[in-house]
């Protein structure tokens, strides 16, 4: 498979300290890039003990409602399509981590 330069799916990008009246604010070079504006909704979801912030973005919600009756009119079912996570989380991580899935790949093969 070759090796192709991808971006870790996480960064760390800077540190932002909350003020005595509970407020963050984001660096400007951070608001540009996702074109957020005073009074831009931000979803605050929790993940396990963090906090993560997500814009919230009109096109994102319409790909998904398009992708639920994309679903629904092809009767899909839920079972059906979370049993294809595992083969799809295995070639998404192939793809992002090939070094990784290399030596994965190398160790089992050992093993048998």
């Amino acid at each position: 498979m070759p090796t192709t330069k991808t971006t870790a799916p996480v960064k760390y990008l800077t540190t932002v300290r909350l003020s005595k009246k509970g407020r963050i604010v984001l660096p400007k070079k951070y608001r540009t890039g996702q074109k957020l504006e005073a009074g831009s909704p931000i979803r605050l979801l929790s993940i396990g003990s963090g906090l993560l912030l997500l814009p919230k973005i009109g096109k994102f919600n319409r790909l998904c409602e398009k992708i639920e009756n994309t679903l629904k009119g092809e009767k899909i079912t839920e079972n059906q399509m979370l049993a294809t996570l595992p083969d799809s989380r295995r070639e998404l991580f192939e793809e992002i981590y090939p070094n990784i899935s290399i030596e994965n790949e190398t160790e089992e093969n050992q093993k048998t």
